[in-house]
């Protein structure tokens, strides 16, 4: 249990809602203790789907780390079973909205087996689900700190889902009062885990939510057939206030309030980290918003991956702990890799060939696309020349759904 939530966290920290005392293993160890203790008992709770989540979760590791064992692999699938059964039924107890963290974290452990298998799409699932519930108390906004960690999971992993989904904007662009901070950069303002739960700023994550909003607005107007000079001025303003907010960017600026800086080892790893993150936030506005062609990107996605190998490189500090610790999120990674051009693949697929090692299948499943979407850029530049559709734009094409984490 504690080896696999190590490695679910970029950066090694006291309050990982995962480890130790945090809200995951405690509520999964009460369920460990109901099984024990009544192994018959035929009514599952939420404690239940934790529990059988840690295990589905710990079996698929041992069995990426080691493909002979395929027993382990079909406890992965018996446990992973039994989670989901198991929130079935607790969802139907008329109590099953009383214990909101647990719930919700409950939702949150099916995601993570998905990580650590690399098992189909289901994370759309869990995470439609998650963003219900959390839509079910939004104007809730008393709350205790573990509610508001496992409210920004929930958001910040739906949220990097959505950078990926390339969907329009369900409602009109009426002005800039949209930009106004709502629910979701409450969110993001609150910070309680966004720094050692992803390694990312709390600026740096407002900015690719606005990047979404604006990208999905711009998105809507492409489609219902309107032109550059049709996208309404203060539209255009907030995409270019949003690109110098990035371009003005800097770490040292930053009021980081959970990682100490006397902690040489895990604060280094953190720069290097929210460093990428940056990087490829302005990849992805360049393209998303400015729809820049691939080879303008060159700069950015060469800073974007060089921070991605030193924030591994910093884990082999000396006096650090073993390796195989806190898997990097990939969306850095992912963003710069698929439009990745020439010989600048070559520290692309370095990296990815890198953490492999951690043992986690999502990660292998993103390096596959990753391939695939160069690949098939190969075979339409062979085709069209420098007209070819860019690597975003294939990725668009292929109908892939991905968590990049």
């Amino acid at each position: 249990m504690i080896h696999v939530a190590d490695i679910l966290q970029p950066l090694l920290h006291p309050q990982n809602q995962y480890r130790s005392r945090g809200l995951f293993l405690t509520s999964a160890l009460q369920g460990a203790i109901k099984n024990i203790l009544d192994p018959t008992e035929c009514t599952p709770t939420i404690y239940s789907t934790l529990f059988h989540s840690v295990l589905a979760s710990a079996a698929y590791h041992l069995w990426n780390r080691n493909k002979y064992y395929a027993r382990y692999k079909s406890l992965g699938v018996a446990h992973q079973q039994n989670a989901l059964s198991s929130l079935r039924v607790a969802m139907q107890s008329p109590a099953s909205g009383a214990d909101y963290k647990t719930l919700m974290m409950a939702m949150l452990s099916l995601v993570t087996i998905g990580v650590v298998s690399g098992d189909g799409a289901d994370f759309q699932v869990h995470l439609g689900a998650a963003n219900q519930l959390r839509n079910s108390r939004n104007r809730w906004r008393v709350v205790s700190s573990q509610t508001r960690q496992v409210n920004e999971i929930s958001f910040f992993l739906s949220l990097l889902t959505r950078t990926l989904a390339f969907q329009p904007s369900s409602t009109t662009w009426s002005g800039r009062e949209q930009q106004t901070l709502d629910e979701e950069m409450d969110l993001v303002q609150s910070n309680t885990c966004f720094e050692f739960m992803y390694g990312i700023t709390p600026v740096i994550a407002g900015t690719i939510l606005e990047m979404c909003r604006l990208g999905e607005y711009l998105l809507r107007f492409q489609q219902d057939g309107g032109n550059s000079s049709s996208i309404p001025d203060d539209l255009l303003e907030a995409c270019e206030s949003l690109g110098e907010k990035l371009l003005s960017w800097r770490f040292d600026l930053e009021t980081i309030s959970s990682i100490q800086a006397n902690d040489v080892y895990i604060s280094t790893i953190f720069y290097h980290q929210a460093h990428a993150w940056h990087h490829a936030a302005l990849v992805y506005y360049y393209r998303r918003i400015q729809s820049w062609k691939s080879a303008d990107l060159t700069q950015e996605i060469q800073h974007t991956m060089e921070h991605m190998h030193a924030a591994e490189d910093s884990k082999m500090m000396p006096g650090s702990p073993r390796q195989g610790l806190m898997a990097p999120l990939t969306w850095p990674a992912t963003i710069a890799s698929l439009d990745a051009i020439g010989a600048q693949r070559d520290i692309c697929r370095r990296w990815w060939e890198r953490v492999l090692s951690y043992g986690l299948a999502n990660i292998d499943k993103q390096w596959d696309v990753v391939q695939q979407v160069w690949e098939r850029v190969d075979e339409l530049r062979q085709c069209h020349g420098v007209g070819a559709p860019d690597g975003m734009t294939v990725y668009r094409s292929l109908d892939i759904h991905i968590l990049p984490v």
